[in-house]
């Protein structure tokens, strides 16, 4: 059964840490799952995006994620992640598994900044509201 945006969503969030990795059949039938779904996926993404999120762990969670990113460019040194082969994925997956500490050290940082742009979400700033333009 394919799942959508939703549900695996939530289940993401419910997840606490996952030990094992998947597979390289089990990522390409995930990989043909979201191609699938893909105009649902980003439909629900738009909507997400939306929606404001105050709850601490969402929001600690998303400024991990962005920390493992930026962490992850710059030890790419500006190659791009979706370039990199399975193989060179994986190995980059280690290397940031090992740095879990500056990663946590480094969202820590980061919260504040994820939360205002959480609480900016919705407003409308002067661009936006300026006569010239049209969305």
């Amino acid at each position: 059964m394919i799942k959508d945006f939703r549900s695996l969503f939530e289940e993401e969030s419910t997840t606490e840490v996952i030990s094992e990795v998947d597979s390289i059949q089990t990522r390409m039938k995930k990989r043909r799952a979201m191609r699938k779904n893909r105009a649902k996926i980003a439909f629900a993404r738009k909507k997400a995006m939306k929606r404001k999120i105050l709850d601490p762990k969402k929001l600690m969670k998303r400024a991990q994620k962005q920390a493992r990113n930026k962490i992850a460019s710059r030890i790419l040194k500006g190659k791009n992640k979706a370039e990199l082969g399975m193989g060179q994925k994986r190995a980059l997956e280690k290397i940031l598994d090992k740095k879990t500490k500056v990663i946590s050290k480094l969202a820590k940082k980061m919260l504040k900044v994820v939360r205002q742009k959480e609480m900016n979400k919705g407003k409308k700033t002067l661009k936006d509201i300026a006569p010239g333009n049209t969305k």
